[in-house]
């Protein structure tokens, strides 16, 4: 087995975060316009949405009525903080313990391990 160093200094490579933003974004105009519908006709849930740096603010741009869901209390404070779109809420909870009135068109769970 080939031996990792998980600390060693790494460049950041944000082609993959920007690949999967486009990927999401696409499916989700898609899935919205399949449908005769406009983004914010569109219920988002995100799961483990953390500061919303990377997905769900860029999300939420589009348009899309955007829960942004995680269960670590920093994170959603920071987004709560961050947070200039009104289509955007963000809750703390772990999902397994959180009702939500209606239902989602769509989920999103980018970057999760549960």
């Amino acid at each position: 087995m080939p031996q990792i160093d998980w600390f060693a200094p790494k460049k950041e490579n944000i082609f993959g975060h920007k690949k999967k933003l486009d990927f999401l974004a696409q499916e989700l105009l898609e899935f919205t316009r399949s449908r005769g519908k406009v983004p914010g006709e569109i219920k988002v849930l995100d799961l483990g949405c953390g500061n919303c740096e990377a997905v769900t603010f860029p999300l939420a741009s589009l348009g899309f009525d955007l829960t942004g869901v995680d269960m670590f209390a920093p994170a959603i404070e920071y987004a709560r903080a961050k947070n200039p779109y009104p289509n955007l809420q963000l809750v703390l909870g772990d999902l397994h313990q959180l009702e939500f009135a209606g239902k989602f068109d769509a989920i999103v769970a980018a970057d999760i391990l549960y």
